[in-house]
């Protein structure tokens, strides 16, 4: 009995809060329809990329992308670009140390998730299957847009794609249409407690058949000042320094040329978590680095089937040491991989008819691999050699083969 007396009372309040509601709605009602303008809402297409690898209206897509812009990296409380992407609905950031970030898309990271900067893999043979830290090793202050493609990656871009596709796209310089021009910019960041010190100076050169950018980023991290009664987490802090530069050149209004050189290194990055659970006195990162370099030829014709022609050779090479010691033990364990990646690719983009846009390319990644490992008493000074992570001088190559087609029929998109 008293259970039913309280479900009946619950009914009576909830419909005593409802029925003010609805006279006011009835009785408002034609006043609002009177007085209501006629409004028109017009949605801006926002053009993105990732989805066909061609430019394509986004909101006409069934793909979920979501994008950010440069403002929002660089304005923003973000001290790397994973802290960058963690405002994307649908993407959670994995981070353990502050020199980390391992994007999740639909539940999926390591070599399940791609990562792209200018096109170009991040990704290489040596990706785990759990989180990793390399997208940090891309300077926010680099990126000018990025999109992030949750799930059918593995259509477009292959089987490490599985859970989507994070594609960075760093600045690049425009052509002036006037005459040749100068122009420089100085950016500056301070946070209190010595949480971070960044600046950047880039500068920026065109007229109109060459234009160029260069740019260098200095950033100091201490440790991470928590809130509340947490205090501060050490260790976190780290340095590093970044360099970059791209140039542009068109030879008519059918042939443009993009080179671009990237550097990012990071030094004596803590691997915060297990120095904190007591098992390592020291788990550094030193260093961490990237190189990545690109040719970019376009050649732009009028024929449908060969509207575009691409062709992209790039170089990357990532140096990663990690230096390590065991609570309370003399032992100093040192790693070491470097992995080379050599890459070639030829993209076509072709319009037979107003409503059908193909894309088709072959793209090829090779990666060569050092690792090596060595172990040294502290007490003796004797140092041993180790194997390293990988099998030292192994490689991986992967090739591709792929064609991407997309009809719009009205108000029906259709891909295959």
């Amino acid at each position: 009995m008293n259970s039913c007396r309280q479900f009946y009372r619950r009914i009576a309040y909830l419909v005593l809060l409802l029925i003010p509601g609805m006279f006011s709605a009835y009785s408002q009602n034609d006043d609002l329809v009177q007085e209501e303008p006629d409004t028109t809402f017009i949605l801006i297409p926002e053009i993105v990329i990732s989805a066909q690898r061609i430019k394509t209206d986004n909101i006409n897509r069934p793909e979920s992308i979501s994008t950010i812009n440069n403002l929002d990296t660089r304005l923003g409380t973000a001290m790397s670009t994973p802290d960058a992407l963690d405002v994307i609905p649908g993407v959670w950031m994995q981070q353990t140390n502050l020199g980390g970030g391992s994007p999740f898309l639909r539940g999926l990271t390591g070599y399940h998730t791609l990562i792209l900067i200018d096109g170009i893999r991040l990704n290489n043979s040596t990706f785990r299957s759990g989180p990793n830290q390399y997208l940090n090793t891309i300077d926010p202050l680099l990126i000018n847009h990025v999109e992030v493609m949750k799930g059918q990656g593995s259509v477009p871009y292959g089987s490490d794609a599985l859970g989507g596709t994070v594609q960075l796209f760093s600045k690049s310089p425009d052509f002036s249409t006037t005459g040749s021009e100068l122009k420089g910019s100085l950016y500056g960041k301070y946070m209190s407690h010595s949480m971070e010190m960044a600046s950047r100076f880039e500068i920026e050169g065109n007229s109109k058949k060459t234009a160029f950018m260069a740019g260098a980023t200095i950033r100091k991290l201490g440790d991470i000042v928590a809130g509340g009664d947490l205090g501060t987490l050490s260790p976190t802090g780290y340095s590093e320094k970044a360099m970059d530069g791209t140039i542009k050149h068109r030879f008519n209004n059918k042939q443009l040329l993009t080179g671009s050189v990237q550097f990012h290194r990071q030094e004596d990055v803590p691997l915060y978590h297990k120095i904190e659970n007591g098992d390592y006195s020291k788990y550094h990162f030193d260093p961490q680095q990237r190189l990545l370099s690109y040719l970019r030829l376009e050649s732009f014709y009028e024929s449908p089937l060969f509207s575009k022609i691409r062709y992209t050779a790039s170089y990357q090479n990532s140096l990663e040491k990690r230096i390590k010691q065991k609570s309370g033990s003399t032992i100093t364990d040192e790693e070491e991989d470097k992995v080379s990646t050599f890459h070639g690719s030829v993209e076509v983009f072709s319009r037979p008819a107003s409503y059908w846009d193909i894309s088709s390319g072959i793209e090829y990644y090779e990666d060569y691999v050092r690792s090596k490992a060595s172990s040294t008493d502290e007490q003796s000074g004797e140092t041993e050699v180790d194997r390293g992570l990988y099998p030292d001088g192994s490689g991986a190559s992967n090739i591709a083969l792929y064609t991407l087609h997309s009809l719009n029929l009205n108000r029906f998109s259709f891909t295959f």
